[in-house]
Formats: structure tokens, sequence, C-alpha cells
């Protein structure tokens, strides 16, 4: 399932979500395996991730921001950032994916995707939320957690 997919003739930006990274075991339940997928006539790559419960909610804000016509900075380490190109009648984005923890390199893809591809992306986002609800912990943890 994709959580991102961004595509424009030949070129795209497709983030796509593999599944639980440890299904059934708590501390890493809630986290999952997904891979980046950059496809342009210049350079294709693919990056292998791991999603925790924070970095989807910080997708969640991050596409807020988008929506406001802001540039977004989004994961740690490996970093994928969506500038916001205003030159044209619609808004444009450009991906830039960044592999600093095994490659130190990045790609940096521009998407004439059309209008709407911000609510595309948050449709996307839900249906992610929808499919991998976080079980393991849903609210703040009781102190016995910890001990």
């Amino acid at each position: 399932m994709d959580l991102m997919r961004l595509v424009a003739g030949d070129s795209g930006v497709r983030l796509r979500v593999l599944g639980r990274h440890r299904p059934g075991r708590s501390a890493y339940h809630d986290h999952l395996d997904a891979e980046v997928v950059v496809t342009s006539g210049f350079a294709n790559g693919r990056l292998r991730l791991r999603l925790s419960p924070e970095d989807l909610d910080d997708w969640g804000a991050a596409l807020g921001e988008l929506g406001a016509g802001r540039d977004v900075r989004w994961l740690r380490g490996n970093e994928i950032r969506v500038e916001v190109d205003r030159r044209f009648s619609v808004p444009v984005p450009v991906v830039t994916i960044t592999d600093e923890a095994a490659s130190a390199s990045s790609v940096r893809v521009w998407l004439d995707v059309g209008d709407g591809w911000v609510e595309e992306l948050r449709r996307r986002y839900l249906r992610v939320r929808e499919t991998w609800p976080n079980e393991v912990v849903v609210g703040p943890r009781p102190r016995s957690y910890w001990q």
C-alpha cells in the first residue's frame, strides 16, 4: 500500500508500506517496514525504511503544512523533503530523497502531478493508518509499563 505516490510521466516517488516490522512482538509491533521507490529519466533507486508510529504522526502534521503551501522535511536520518514550486498556476511538488545512512546520496525529482496532490496524500495517509492502527500503545503508558 502506498503512503506516498506522486507520478508524472516517467518520473515518480512512491513510499510503499510493506507491513508490520515484527508482528506480535510488543516492542516493534506498530513499526512498519516500508520502501521509497524513485524513478526518473536520470536515476532510479530504492531505499528501505522502518516507520514508527511517531513517524506517521509527523507525516500527518507535514501534510497540514503542505496543504498550507509550506515545504516540509520528514523523517530522521534518511530524509524526505517536499518543496512546493509556486512558479506555476498549480503548485508542483519537488521531492528530494536523501539516504544519509548507507550511501550518503540524494535524488531530487520535480513532479508536475496536477491539482489535488496534497488531498490524495491525505487519503493515502488515512488508509495506511486504518490498515495498520497502533495496537501496542494507544494512549499514555501507565507508570507500571516502564517497571
